[in-house]
């Protein structure tokens, strides 16, 4: 008989794997500018022939037709099978983690399902839709609205009027946005995509409902950006950098992009207004009644020293949810020789 802790881990991951199915369609339509209602069915990418149920069974399909269409036999990539584990084994390991707190719970796994196409996405295009950033952020807030309407213990607004994720999210946009904007200034160029800005927006609204009640809500925040940076340096920035030694890539062969000249402080000013005054949910509408962006896509970055950053702010936010708290705690009471514990 399966035991009681052990038995919704394991229908979270069956369930989880069902996502990522449905995710993968994510990550294929949305940077062609296609919606997620038309086609109504799934379809090969190679042919374009009609897949059926015995094609979509998550995970078993793809090794059962030996990574091939059924129809035409050319290869599938593995990523809809690596998407599909993914998304059901961190189905698995939150619902294990948060069982005990069903709304969080819950949110995270909504959270965690908006973090793997963005992640994707942004490896393949170089860009994240406004769509998959404003559901991102709207998953902390709801939670947020719920918790304070069901009067969940020890949650509360800040300073009496400021809701947690609000200020969770101001945090993570000043953090990113403080790198991007002086970036921008000490390499005269775009040192990060705006839609890193946005994604920041989200996790640090979720960030700061992921402590325990009465903590500060921004102190996971240094566990996160560490996270992130050390991640995105070593699995993106030291390939880029053997790759660049191994080919003698110069600031003259990046492509025209290296010197954009000085960047204006009015466009810096206008970056930040955008943010703050949530112009990507006002520029998502504006185009065609309500569709979102559309990305061309590229075999690789405009920039060759460019790196998508999107995957490892997530990444850093999956680390600091599962050993944030810890790595906080050790730092307080070693470094600082504080006894304080979330």
């Amino acid at each position: 008989m399966v035991a009681p802790e052990s038995f919704w881990p394991i229908v979270a991951f069956v369930f989880g794997a069902c996502v990522g199915s449905f995710l993968n369609v994510v990550i294929y339509r949305l940077p062609r500018g296609q919606t997620l209602v038309k086609p109504e069915h799934s379809y090969c990418p190679n042919c374009s022939g009609r897949l059926q149920a015995i094609d979509l069974v998550p995970l078993l399909s793809f090794i059962a037709l030996r990574t091939r269409c059924r129809q035409c036999g050319k290869p599938i990539s593995w990523r809809y099978f690596w998407v599909e584990l993914l998304t059901a084994a961190l189905f698995a390991v939150i619902t294990a983690r948060f069982q005990s707190q069903p709304f969080l719970a819950v949110a995270l796994l909504l959270f965690t399902s908006a973090l793997i196409p963005i992640a994707f996405i942004d490896l393949a295009t170089f860009t994240i839709p406004n769509s998959l950033n404003l559901l991102a952020f709207a998953i902390p807030v709801l939670l947020d609205g719920i918790l304070l309407v069901s009067h969940a213990p020890g949650h509360r607004l800040m300073f009496g009027w400021l809701p947690v994720s609000i200020a969770g999210a101001v945090g993570g946009i000043l953090m990113l946005g403080g790198f991007r904007t002086l970036g921008s200034i000490v390499f005269r160029r775009e040192a990060m995509g705006l839609g890193d800005v946005y994604l920041a927006r989200a996790i640090g609204a979720m960030l700061g409902l992921i402590v325990l009640p009465g903590q500060e809500p921004l102190r996971l925040f240094p566990v996160w950006l560490l996270a992130s940076t050390v991640t995105g340096m070593v699995v993106g920035g030291v390939p880029l950098l053997v790759d660049r030694f191994r080919k003698r890539v110069t600031p003259a062969d990046d492509g025209g992009q290296g010197e954009a000249g000085p960047v204006r402080a009015s466009a810096l000013v206008t970056e930040w207004l955008a943010v703050f005054l949530f112009w990507d949910l006002w520029e998502m509408f504006r185009k065609d009644g309500g569709s979102d962006e559309t990305t061309i896509l590229v075999e690789g970055p405009l920039d060759p020293t460019a790196v998508p950053f999107g995957p490892y702010l997530g990444i850093g936010f999956l680390v600091t949810l599962f050993v944030g708290a810890q790595v906080t705690n050790w730092y307080l009471a070693t470094m600082l020789g504080q006894g304080r514990h979330l």
